[in-house]
C-alpha cells in the first residue's frame, strides 16, 4: 500500500509540479526518506519460520576440519509439501576435489539464485546459497527478498 502511494506520489510531481528543479527537490526528499527508512531495517532471527528455514546454520572451524550444524536436508514431494531434516555434517577443506557454481535466473536476467556447491573426496556434496526466509503464511516477494532480511542456509547436496 505504500509503495502504491509513493508511484502515484512521484507520477503526480512528475506530471504537475513546475518547475524543474522544484521537481528535483521533491523527488530528492522522497528517495531520502524511503532510504532512510530502509536504512532502519534490520534483519531478525526472531519469527515464526516457515519449517524448510526454521533453523539457522552455524560452522565450527578446528583447522583443516569444519562442522556444519543445522544443514538442511528436506525430503521435497512438491514446493510446499516436505518433510524438514536438519544434519550435523563434517567435511575437510582439504578434501575438496570440485566446486560448481549454478546461477538460478526467475523472471528477470536481473534477479538471480546463486549457489555454490562443494564436493569432497571424502563426504556428500555440500551446497550453499543465499535466500529469503520466509515467515509460516509468508509468500514469496521479490522485491521483499531484496531487503535486508536475507539469511544464509546450507543445503545437502544432489
Amino acid at each position: 500500500m505504500a509503495a502504491a502511494l509513493l508511484a502515484i506520489t512521484f507520477v503526480v510531481v512528475l506530471l504537475f509540479v513546475r518547475p524543474f528543479w522544484r521537481k528535483l527537490v521533491i523527488f530528492v526528499v522522497l528517495f531520502a526518506g524511503v532510504l532512510i527508512w530502509w536504512l532502519t531495517l534490520s534483519p531478525t532471527n526472531d519469527s515464526d519460520w516457515q519449517p524448510d528455514v526454521a533453523q539457522e546454520a552455524w560452522a565450527d572451524i578446528q583447522g583443516d576440519e569444519v562442522t556444519l550444524h543445522n544443514v538442511r536436508n528436506c525430503d521435497y514431494r512438491t514446493e510446499t509439501d516436505y518433510t524438514p531434516h536438519w544434519e550435523t555434517r563434517t567435511v575437510r577443506i582439504s578434501q575438496i576435489t570440485g566446486i560448481d557454481l549454478a546461477i538460478d535466473y526467475w523472471g528477470s536476467p536481473w534477479i538471480a539464485h546463486p549457489i555454490a556447491s562443494f564436493q569432497f573426496a571424502d563426504a556428500p556434496p555440500l551446497c550453499f546459497s543465499i535466500e529469503t526466509r520466509k515467515k509460516l503464511g509468508q509468500t514469496y516477494s521479490t522485491i521483499g527478498g531484496l531487503l535486508p532480511a536475507v539469511r544464509t542456509h546450507l543445503h545437502r547436496g544432489r
